[in-house]
């Protein structure tokens, strides 16, 4: 009984819908945001969030106005690596 289970899955393309959720999955990647106006501000210590970005959609490079608690205002964030 399994086995015809299984069978059935098969033929109703369920390992095959299993893999394209798995490529789509694949698109999004996990990028770090790193402020920009720190560096040359001297304040110690680096603002950096992390997020997820569709490579897809979005090939160059993130750039984002992020709070920074370091300086305590809003700055502009852009992704590293």
């Amino acid at each position: 009984s399994v086995e015809d289970k299984q069978r059935v899955a098969e033929r109703r393309g369920g390992s095959l819908g299993h893999r394209r959720v798995r490529k789509q999955r694949d698109q999004r990647i996990q990028v770090i945001m790193e402020c920009t106006e720190q560096k040359t501000s001297g304040v110690p210590g680096m603002s950096r969030y992390i997020t997820k970005k569709n490579k897809k959609n979005t090939p160059e490079r993130l750039e984002l106005k992020k709070y920074n608690p370091y300086l305590k205002k809003v700055t502009v964030h852009k992704e590293i690596k």
